[in-house]
């Protein structure tokens, strides 16, 4: 063992974890010191921008929609609907004041979503309800999607 290595009297032997980040971590930042622009907006490589998370319900009677669009006005969103389809358009805009970060993980811009939908719906019964930067939308399956709608025997053997 090397003077280096070894160990002085009364300390403990260097943490392979710790050691390992910190070599990454420097390995990281001399990749990036060779661009400017990445060393004053470390980790933000100009290629995230926001999508809303959703979750769809298939309930008996309608198709649910739940999006979650936190930073967002109503008066920034659209909702489109077709028989088949529903759209979401918006904007999560940026602040003045936000423009000057050094280190960013939050999205901005303008989004679309066209989701296909399980079913046909009711297209003139629609209903959407945002609160606290979650947008619901309620839309009624087809009648016609209902009517055509058989139960299937289940047989044992």
């Amino acid at each position: 063992m090397s003077d280096k290595q070894k160990p002085t009297q009364g300390s403990r032997p260097a943490n392979p974890h710790r050691v390992m980040t910190e070599s990454v971590n420097r390995m990281m930042e001399d990749f990036l010191s060779a661009w400017p622009m990445m060393r004053s907006t470390p980790f933000d490589w100009g290629m995230q921008e926001f999508t809303p998370f959703i979750d769809i319900f298939d309930e008996d009677t309608q198709i649910r929609v739940v999006a979650e669009m936190p930073g967002i006005r109503r008066e920034d969103l659209e909702v489109t609907v077709t028989r088949d389809s529903l759209t979401l358009k918006g904007e999560k805009k940026q602040k003045e004041e936000d423009r000057a970060t050094c280190y960013r993980e939050r999205c901005f811009g303008s989004f679309e979503r066209v989701i296909p939908l399980p079913c046909d719906i009711d297209r003139d019964n629609v209903q959407a309800h945002f609160d606290n930067g979650i947008l619901t939308i309620t839309m009624p399956k087809s009648h016609e999607v209902a009517e055509h709608v058989n139960g299937v025997e289940i047989q044992s053997g």
